[in-house]
């Protein structure tokens, strides 16, 4: 019953944006594309530069070979379809912008990731997982008494922290070390984008869902102002809305 589930699971997600770029015939040209396209300073390109840059590329790409019939604006309004790009218009700009889905931000991530292998664990990581179980054992345990010698035992570490430091004793990372720690945050936020442009997405699929049902409402003033603020609960429950909250909290 678990490897049908597992199956049925896997073959849903098979379906999926992310596993369709992976899986596509093209896909080490479509990747390496969207890679140069979008994962350096340039995060969204508005509808003419994206052209522009693609068009360059899908050139240079010929003349090495490769089989790329359409035209410019044919593999975006694919792509888009695919579910591999996105589009929105920007309060403000005189044109449409594009940028990756956060599927297909994944997908290169994990690509990109195969490429340049982590080949040890670095101490950087090691410390953040160390600090991560320490944390979920604090606030998992229900003993007043543990709990407190755990807070009085971080007090003891900070004052004496403290009194390194007006000693003139405060400890600096090595060179070596500081690299590593700057490596493992500009990881972290690179994943943290993506998980972010989910969030966004699902509150974006949640607002045009709400907005065609309100349109489509036949009923009263007041039926459509009562299904308005059931939408608004709607997304404050969903599990973007939890993720947006939670992340406030923080």
């Amino acid at each position: 019953m678990k490897t049908l589930r597992g199956a049925a699971a896997l073959r849903n997600l098979r379906e999926q944006p992310l596993w369709r770029l992976l899986a596509a015939t093209k896909a080490p040209v479509i990747i390496a594309v969207l890679q140069s396209l979008f994962t350096g300073t340039d995060k969204a390109l508005p509808s003419s530069v994206l052209h522009e840059r693609l068009s360059r590329d899908i050139d240079s790409l010929r003349s090495t070979g490769e089989d790329l019939p359409q035209t410019p604006q044919a593999y975006v309004s694919e792509w888009l379809n695919q579910g591999w790009l996105t589009r929105r218009f920007p309060i403000g700009a005189p044109e449409e912008e594009y940028e990756l889905s956060a599927e297909a931000l994944t997908s290169v991530r994990f690509v990109a990731g195969l490429l340049t292998p982590r080949t040890t664990a670095t101490e950087s990581r090691l410390s953040v997982v160390m600090h991560q179980l320490s944390r979920l054992a604090e606030e998992t345990n229900t003993n007043p008494e543990a709990r407190l010698a755990a807070l009085r035992a971080e007090r003891e570490r900070i004052d004496k922290a403290i009194a390194d430091v007006e000693r003139g004793g405060a400890k600096i990372l090595t060179p070596d070390r500081a690299i590593e720690s700057a490596r493992e945050v500009i990881a972290l936020a690179q994943e943290l984008a993506a998980d972010f442009r989910s969030v966004r997405d699902e509150f974006e699929r949640l607002n045009r869902g709400l907005r065609q049902s309100l349109m489509e409402n036949e009923g009263s003033r007041g039926d459509v102002l009562e299904r308005l603020f059931a939408g608004v609960d709607l997304i404050g429950e969903s599990d973007a809305g939890r993720t947006f909250n939670a992340f406030g909290v923080c």
